[in-house]
């Protein structure tokens, strides 16, 4: 999967770091884990066992960024926090290329970008709140094979 060397990507920007620390997870939270936090999914396009030899291919993954619904560390609101990481990641991802861990990404699209907010648990007044974008990645899969 391509997730891989997009958390890579991301998780190299100063940006990024200092947003989430390390909390940057594939497909599922760790429960009870602290905010805010970076989530990437693949959702759609091939596993690299479907793959077979080098080809372009084109892979639609989604980023969510999670936080609290409280001021984050030096008082930014959530909305500005979510806004300020959602910029950072499109920065990093949209119009350039770049390689990474057996992936040539020629171009990246972003396909969806919106913001929600969800309770943290049901019938709780806490609130979370997520940035969630999807971008459609073409990329060549020069992943060596044994």
């Amino acid at each position: 999967m391509i997730v891989g060397p997009v958390a890579t990507r991301l998780g190299d920007s100063a940006i990024i770091k200092d947003g989430v620390a390390e909390r940057i997870y594939f497909t599922r939270v760790p429960q009870n884990e602290g905010y805010p936090l970076l989530q990437i999914n693949q959702i759609s396009g091939r596993s690299l066992d479907e793959l077979g030899p080098p080809e372009d291919d084109a892979t639609t993954i989604q980023i969510d960024v999670w936080a609290e619904d409280t001021p984050q560390d030096g008082g930014q609101s959530s909305y500005d926090f979510l806004k300020a990481m959602g910029d950072e990641i499109r920065k990093l991802l949209e119009g350039v290329s770049w390689e990474i861990g057996g992936f040539s990404v020629q171009s990246a699209t972003l396909e969806r970008d919106n913001f929600t907010a969800v309770p943290r648990t049901q019938g709780s007044t806490d609130w979370l709140r997520r940035r969630s974008m999807d971008f459609r990645l073409l990329h060549t899969n020069n992943v060596a094979r044994s």
